[in-house]
């Protein structure tokens, strides 16, 4: 192999002539000292050398040329630049100090190197070291009479690691939260510059997970050469660092990666620029052999997998649900996958698990060690050999989406617990199997345009911890600390405008998409950003929005995400929002305290003096929801939510905004109640029915209709009553639902929706400001109309929205399911 030209003098020229300042002044400095008497190329030399703001390279050069050169030209000019140039030295003291500090944070992974400083510090003696104006380090030898030798390093080896194009990072240069990227391996950390740029571009992510780094150096001086020239602390002592040096570093890694099998491997490994001694083996033949390893595992699990639960059917599983269920048979084993970078979703995956152990199942939550892993398919298939789980439940996703992780003979439960525009693919719906079912926050979309079964899916909102959220007394600090006239417990703080610009910028390349959110969210504020009771769906004509923003014939997918994605939570802004500017404008006139709880409040433009800062999910969230006189809440999207029955629990009142936003799920599902009971009065032309009987109001037969409460929720007055008590209904049965949204669409246990089974539901609810003060005023003076309604919602949530009637809801559902 032959070894690299080196460039000549005039490509050196051309480099200078170009700008190339750093990829001239190494060979042009080396060139010189064999051609000492080539007064322009040193002149050139000076000239960049002093650009780039290395001082006593440029003074030296200077000092080579004779006095009449010195003073003629560009040479001239650079001097005046040289001198203004702050020095270039770093004394050695300041590099031992920067060793000596990065050692102590390096000591908290177990890499204790205070014992080499020695031996570096007598190296030390025989370089020195200079600092360029980009940062750059180079550095030359030192003779023992203390004479400077030769330049050893003239090289930049910063700019290009800050100008490389590094394939996990976006084109802005950070890490995409929406696709986070596997470990990083960086082997050298002389210079520190790569270490430095993937730390600072792979910041923690909103949900608290960091991408693992893994730095590994196979010399140790070499490692005390990268650590002495820049503080290194906040990435060494990052716990989502690990750190391995030393010849058997290789040996080390392996057997740390071994043991993890079931997360994650790395997928990238880079090497610092001028690394000197790198593995032999190179690392990426371990990380190779590591991946084959795990892939291999993968196999032999998944075909023990198969072993496990080859043969169990529908049939099969019925019998073991019912043996389990009935106390015949082992208990129940329910895994219940999740990651904990989500707390919403920790939080009720822990929850739910307790309250399968308190009715004797076994439940084990699988999640990630730590901040910085992820699991691997290994992970999942480990579990169903070692501890062969019953039936699995995962937060919102599908069995497909787990890929091969999942054996396709495992009862698998997808809890939805919010909507997910990734959800809404005909794919997944076509793929659930009779051992798969869907439980929680299902929009009707779901079965209407994408095909997921009705018959094995439940409605459920996010239910509430009882245990955690209980109406025992609150310490009295904290009832201190809280105690107000009204509270808000969110972190959509950020105003409506600013969610709006921030989406725009995701869809920069569409500016079709761009012009239709800035369309719909003209809409969304007039429709629900007054002071008049108004829907979100009758305010909204949406494809008018894609006409005028010329989306023709959109897919319903994409008209899926964009409510999903961008619309309704624009709108839950607006909507919210605007509330609280009632409650802000009332409690101000009324000297009433306003509490607002979650992150950002105190950014906001008008409502930052409410703010009160973000709680955890905890006994202070309780005292919270039990101190306030009053909670508010507001939804463009159901008030059937956590914080509504975790707040009723705890014995504490909540106001709801209305109309409604629960109405049209009810409304279906009473007139399927109705059609199953009544034939019609008369029949109209469309052939809707017209059903006409006379019911008891006011009942909690949640599978009877009420025509009290219905109307109640539209916020109409009941009919009168009849001479027995009744009260005469009459209700429209649409034809369309008869022919197919009641066969594809679940079921409701209308006693889950607060707004319809509250009793007197409609005391605890506003649509105007006028309302919510006639609300407020009540909950702030009447006592006993407070505690008559807080018995009342309680008493509700504890039969309806608890986690603990949710497991029971779904294992007789799926235990229904399998024996049918």
């Amino acid at each position: 192999m032959t070894a690299p030209s080196q460039p000549s003098r005039s490509d050196l020229l051309g480099y200078a002539a170009q700008g190339r300042s750093w990829e001239f002044i190494a060979p042009a400095e080396a060139m010189l000292r064999g051609s000492p008497g080539d007064h322009e190329l040193r002149a050139t030399l000076i000239v960049h050398a002093s650009a780039v703001g290395l001082k006593t390279l440029a003074q030296e050069q200077v000092e080579h040329l004779p006095r009449a050169v010195r003073d003629t030209g560009a040479v001239k000019a650079a001097r005046a630049t040289i001198d203004a140039l702050p020095g270039d030295g770093v004394p050695p003291r300041l590099l031992s100090a920067t060793l000596r500090a990065n050692l102590d944070a390096l000591a908290t992974h177990g890499v204790d190197m205070h014992g080499l400083l020695a031996d570096w510090e007598r190296r030390l003696a025989g370089v020195s070291v200079y600092r360029a104006s980009n940062g750059n380090i180079v550095w030359r030898k030192r003779s023992i009479d203390d004479s400077l030798g030769p330049w050893v390093s003239l090289e930049d080896r910063r700019t290009p690691v800050e100008r490389a194009r590094l394939a996990f990072l976006s084109d802005k240069g950070q890490i995409d939260p929406a696709n986070p990227s596997k470990p990083i391996v960086i082997e050298g950390l002389d210079p520190p510059w790569l270490a430095a740029r993937v730390h600072g571009a792979t910041p923690r992510m909103p949900d608290g997970s960091g991408v693992h780094l893994f730095l590994v150096q196979r010399d140790w001086m070499e490692l005390l050469d990268g650590l002495s020239l820049v503080d290194l602390r906040p990435v060494l002592g990052d716990e989502r660092v690990d750190v391995f040096v030393g010849e058997d570093a290789p040996q080390r890694l392996e057997a740390y990666f071994l043991d993890r099998l079931h997360l994650t491997l790395p997928a990238a490994l880079l090497r610092a620029p001028g690394l000197r001694r790198a593995f032999d083996p190179p690392l990426d033949d371990l990380f190779r052999s590591l991946h084959e390893r795990q892939s291999r595992a993968l196999e032999r699990l998944s075909v023990q997998a198969k072993g496990v639960y080859e043969g169990r059917g529908r049939a099969w599983w019925a019998r073991r649900f019912d043996d389990a269920l009935s106390g015949r048979g082992e208990p129940l084993r329910v895994l219940l996958p999740i990651s904990r970078y989500s707390t919403f979703v920790r939080h009720s995956a822990e929850d739910a698990a307790r309250a399968l152990r308190a009715r004797g199942c076994e439940a084990v939550v699988l999640t990630e060690p730590d901040n910085h892993s992820k699991l691997a398919s290994l992970a999942y298939l480990r579990e169903f050999v070692d501890w062969r789980p019953d039936l699995l439940v995962l937060i919102n996703y599908t069995r497909r989406q787990l890929g091969g992780a999942v054996p396709p003979e495992v009862p698998f439960v997808c809890w939805v617990q919010d909507r997910m525009p990734h959800l809404a693919n005909p794919e997944l719906g076509a793929a659930h199997g009779e051992l798969d079912f869907l439980a929680g926050c299902c929009p009707p979309d779901l079965f209407n345009l994408f095909g997921y079964p009705a018959s094995r899916s439940a409605y459920a909102p996010v239910p509430a911890c009882e245990e955690k959220f209980h109406a025992g007394p609150v310490a009295p600090p904290l009832a201190r600390a809280h105690g107000c006239e009204v509270a808000y417990v969110s972190h959509q703080s950020e105003p409506p405008e600013a969610s709006l610009e921030r989406l725009l910028a995701q869809f920069q390349p569409q500016p079709s998409v761009q012009r239709a959110f800035r369309l719909a969210f003209d809409a969304v504020v007039r429709a629900v950003g007054g002071d008049t009771p108004c829907t979100l769906r009758s305010g909204l004509d949406l494809p008018g929005v894609f006409r005028e923003a010329g989306i023709t014939n959109p897919d319903p997918r994409m008209v899926s995400s964009f409510m999903g994605l961008g619309l309704i939570p624009l709108g839950e802004r607006v909507y919210r929002h605007a509330t609280l500017r009632w409650a802000a404008d009332l409690c101000e006139r009324r000297g009433w305290r306003l509490h607002l709880y979650g992150r950002g409040w105190e950014r906001h433009p008008t409502l930052h003096r409410f703010a009160r800062g973000p709680l955890e999910h905890d006994e202070e969230l309780r005292a919270v929801y039990r101190s306030a006189r009053a909670h508010l809440h507001a939804s463009i999207t159901t008030n059937a939510h956590q914080r509504v029955a975790e707040c009723a629990l705890s014995g504490g009142l909540m106001l709801r905004r209305g109309p409604s936003p629960d109405y049209e799920p009810v409304r279906q599902n009473l007139s399927r109640l109705i059609a199953e009971r009544f034939a019609p009065t008369r029949v109209l032309e469309n052939s809707d029915w017209i059903v006409e009987a006379a019911l008891p109001g006011g009942h909690e037969d949640w599978s009877a209709p009420d025509p009290v409460r219905a109307r109640r929720m539209r916020g109409a007055a009941p009919p009168a009553p009849n001479p027995d008590g009744t009260y005469t209904l009459e209700w429209r049965v649409p034809a369309v639902w008869r022919a197919s949204a009641f066969a594809q669409t679940p079921r409701i246990d209308l006693g889950q929706f607060p707004d319809y089974a509250f009793p007197d539901a409609h005391e605890s609810m506003f649509s105007t400001p006028q309302e919510l003060e006639a609300s407020l005023g009540r909950a702030v003076e009447d006592d006993a109309w407070r505690e008559r309604a807080i018995a009342g919602h309680r008493r509700q949530a504890m039969a309806k929205m608890t986690v603990s009637a949710f497991v029971d809801r779904m294992l007789a559902f799926v235990r229904t399911g399998l024996s049918r």
